[in-house]
């Protein structure tokens, strides 16, 4: 019942239904949380070349969009931080096209002022309160995974002292960054994009592409569209030079040059 109401709430907020007369159409655009200030300056760009439509983003973790999508969520485009999810959502017949328009990288976030006084990634170890991302969001599973390169490059006990160090996975990449920023944290595994984004509020330190973990961001045109013309305008954006480079201003970068 709970995720009933939940989904006719979504719903709501995304303008399914009737619209009143004369109202602009919608397109529905569900995006990673790491995408905030992507998709915020990639919406304003398309409202001001298409003045006929209105983009209403709908921000979250990765894994829950996929849900909201394969629950029958009014969407049109969907963004993720994670190949795998549209890939699914492909496998059920829900995309109609997609690519990927973006790659991200990991860092070490720190609080300001580096009190446990990191250096590398390997300094986890040293940390006494570690926040991650949880093992099904996206952040989460590339954390793992380079927490897996070191083990496997050093051996020792680096995988299980950062796991007893770990105090807590969050749901999405801004709730972990959030515990660093409210110093909660000594150290956290985000994402190179959102420790630019948070200005002065923390450190990073960055990982060595030798053991680093790359995250593919693929945009999807979603079958069943409301307005199929507006989403494949969106694509056309994001895949586009002025799309591009809004993603680099936030600190992503062409797949081409990290992989």
């Amino acid at each position: 019942m709970k995720r009933v109401v939940a989904w006719l709430l979504l719903a709501l907020a995304l303008g399914f239904g009737c619209r009143s007369q004369g109202e602009k159409p919608r397109l529905v655009v569900s995006a990673a949380s790491s995408l905030a200030e992507v998709v915020a300056e990639l919406k304003a760009l398309y409202e001001s070349k298409y003045g006929d439509v209105e983009v209403v983003l709908n921000l979250g973790g990765s894994q829950q969009l996929r849900a909201q999508i394969e629950r029958g969520a009014p969407v049109d485009v969907f963004l993720s931080a994670n190949v795998a999810h549209v890939e699914s959502l492909a496998s059920e017949n829900r995309v109609a096209e997609w690519f990927v328009a973006s790659c991200n990288s990991l860092v070490v976030a720190v609080p300001t002022g580096n009190p446990a006084g990191l250096r590398r990634v390997e300094d986890l170890v040293r940390a006494r309160r570690i926040v991650l991302g949880a093992d099904e969001v996206p952040v989460g599973l590339y954390a793992q995974r380079l927490i897996h390169n070191i083990q496997a490059r050093d051996g020792g006990d680096f995988a299980t002292t950062v796991e007893a160090a770990t105090v807590s996975k969050e749901l999405s990449v801004r709730a972990v960054r959030n515990r660093v920023l409210m110093k909660e944290a000594d150290a956290a595994v985000i994402y190179r994009s959102d420790a630019l984004a948070a200005g002065a509020g923390l450190e990073f330190i960055e990982i060595s592409d030798s053991i680093n973990v790359i995250a593919r961001y693929p945009v999807a045109r979603l079958e069943g569209s409301a307005n199929p013309e507006a989403a494949r305008r969106w694509m056309e954006l994001v895949r586009s030079p002025e799309g591009q480079a809004v993603f680099e201003r936030f600190g992503f970068r062409a797949c081409e040059e990290v992989e």
